[in-house]
């Protein structure tokens, strides 16, 4: 997760983009990436299945 937004700050500069457009793409990420892993993780719990035990570590991996 931290990783990512270091990644985003990279690439977009904040020169281009005025700073309350800048934390609102990065609020509008760390929230869809949330969203997401709570869904694989609820999902996870409810049926599991051979796809959704292999995307959590992925998850896990990617935000650490």
């Amino acid at each position: 997760m931290i990783i990512l937004i270091i990644g985003l700050r990279l690439n977009l500069s904040p020169m281009m983009i005025s700073w309350p457009i800048y934390w609102l793409i990065h609020l509008l990420v760390a929230a869809a990436m949330w969203l997401a892993s709570t869904v694989l993780i609820c999902t996870n719990r409810a049926r599991p299945t051979p796809m959704s035990i292999k995307t959590i570590p992925l998850l896990r991996n990617r935000e650490g």
